[in-house]
Formats: structure tokens, sequence, C-alpha cells
């Protein structure tokens, strides 16, 4: 009784861990606000969800981080020029370059449609109202004859006083002529025929071997003229002509065996069929067929064969006057 007439009206505790943490600021409030807490929250920005940025991926920007500092575009279909002055122009079934030709060319038409360089004298004549006169009036354009595609001149000012809507103007080109290349090449085949079917001495056999190369180097002096090879027009790249009918017929006569297939690989810039595997086994054919039946050369008079022989004869004979011995 005495211990609990002693006892404390009021007592506060005071906790001195509490007093000094974080905790003690807590109010009433800040529990309240605490238990209206959002479980879940996700942020949206609308200027970038409206922006292009946002469809950039992590593979666009490593292809970004890929790209390339510089890039020149080329059209492929189309050959690219290396010298100053290259022209462009449709051959009839695709794209050649035509380089600058040399000072005091000129550009005309070959026989076969396409342009060439050549010496501006030689122009004199085919152009009666450009020769006084290298004005860029120039005559009414011709339309164009068949469907082709017209050259294409690269650089579009005059060259020469000559415009570039006359050379791309369509002119109809002529095909050359199969018919003497044909020829040529048939000529080798009926020899071969002949020399194995028929059987022929060695005089004849040499004599149907050289006739043969000799024909061949006969048409091909033809052929070659009719298509203007070693003409004006007919340039090198380096501006000098090509060999004209009778170097191509010496080079066919002398060394048949290379020139009568380089003439049909030279046959092709003029627009003509490539005849060059046709050839090449046409002289393959030849060669061996020649070399097959070829004589051999006849034995040496004392080689045991010829004694062999020459004893039977005179035997047989010696039998016959007197066949007692």
């Amino acid at each position: 009784t005495a211990a609990w007439n002693k006892k404390l009206s009021s007592f506060t505790e005071v906790d001195p861990q509490f007093n000094a943490s974080v905790a003690k600021s807590i109010s009433a409030a800040d529990t309240a606000a605490w238990n209206k807490k959002l479980n879940s929250f996700t942020e949206s920005d609308p200027l970038f969800n409206s922006s292009i940025a946002r469809g950039i991926s992590a593979s666009d920007t490593s292809a970004w981080n890929k790209k390339l500092s510089s890039f020149t575009e080329s059209d492929p279909r189309l050959p690219m020029g290396n010298t100053k002055g290259d022209i462009l122009y449709w051959n009839g079934t695709s794209w050649q370059i035509l380089i600058p030709g040399l000072a005091g060319q000129k550009i005309s038409l070959s026989k076969d449609g396409l342009p060439n360089w050549v010496a501006a004298e030689k122009l004199k004549g085919l152009f009666p109202a450009l020769e006084n006169s290298f004005q860029p009036t120039l005559p009414p354009r011709i339309p164009p004859l068949q469907p082709s595609p017209p050259p294409l001149i690269s650089n579009t000012s005059s060259i020469a006083g000559i415009d570039n809507n006359f050379l791309a103007s369509g002119l109809p080109r002529k095909k050359p002529s199969e018919a003497l290349a044909i020829a040529m090449l048939v000529t080798p085949v009926v020899a071969s025929l002949i020399l194995f079917l028929v059987n022929l001495t060695g005089n004849m056999q040499i004599i149907l071997a050289w006739g043969t190369v000799c024909i061949t180097g006969v048409l091909g002096f033809i052929d070659a003229k009719s298509l203007g090879m070693g003409s004006p027009t007919d340039l090198k790249p380096t501006g000098k002509k090509h060999g004209g009918p009778i170097a191509i017929a010496i080079g066919i006569i002398g060394v048949w065996i290379i020139g009568f297939p380089l003439y049909f690989n030279s046959r092709k810039r003029f627009g003509s069929l490539n005849l060059l595997l046709p050839s090449i086994l046409v002289t393959a054919v030849f060669l061996v067929t020649a070399a097959f039946f070829t004589p051999k050369n006849l034995p040496k008079v004392d080689a045991p064969e010829v004694t062999k022989v020459l004893r039977t004869l005179l035997r047989e004979q010696v039998m016959k006057i007197n066949p007692e011995f």
C-alpha cells in the first residue's frame, strides 16, 4: 500500500533512438497518403509518342552506326567512260564506248551504221550542206526507219560541226552477208571428206590440201572487201586502220592454222555472226584429217623389207627362165 501510494500520476517515455530516426517526422497525414499510394504507374511522353523517333529500333541504330561515309551510284547497264570525251553509242545489241579521236578527225557513220573517227578530208562530199559551214543550223533530222535504239552521244554539244541529232537519226543498218563466211567453213569440211572417202595419191592429197588453203584465202579476200575491212572508217582505237583484204588473204594462206579462225573473230566488229568456235572446229578437223591421210615416206633402198621384195622378184624371174635352177 505504501508503494502504491508512491505511484507516478503520469509518465512520458522517451526513446533516444526513435527521436534520432527519420520515422519521428512521419505524421498522420503522411501515413494516410501512404495508404492511398498507386500500386503501379507507367509514364508516357505525348510528344515522344507522336514523333518519328518512337519508331527507331535497336536494329535501326545499329544500321546507322554502319552507314557509308560516301557512296557513288553507277548504272551497271551502261559502261563507264574513263577518258575525257568518251562517247556512248548503241551498236544494235549493247552499249559501247567510242574513245576520243585524234586531232583533226571527225565523226562519220560506217557502212553498218556505227560511228567512227575519220580524217576531215574523207567527209568531203558526204555532207554537202556542212562542207562550207559548221554552224549549229543543221539539215532536217531524218526520221528513223526501224525501231532499233539510236546511238547515244554522251556529249550534248555538236561535234566537229555535225549535230548529234544527225548521228542519232537511226539510219537503217545493212546486215552483212554470211554466204562467203559459210562457204569458207564448208570448203575445208568438203576437203576432209574427200581425203577420208577417196583413195588419192600422195601428190593429189597435197594438191587438195593446198587448194583448200588457197580457196579459203580467196574467199576471205572477197568477204573482207565486201565488209569494208581496211577502209577509212575501219579504225583501231589508236586511230590506225585495220588490215585490208590483201593482208587478210596473205594471213590466211601463209599461216592458215592461225589466220583462218582469227579472220572469223575479226568479222564480229561488223555485226556479223560469231563464227569463231565453228572455225576452230573446222580447222581442227581439217588438220587432223590431212595429217592422218598424208602418205608415209618411202623406205630406203637398202632397207630389209626392200631387199626381201627384190630377192623374191628375182627368184621368180629366174624360175620362169630356168625351172631347174
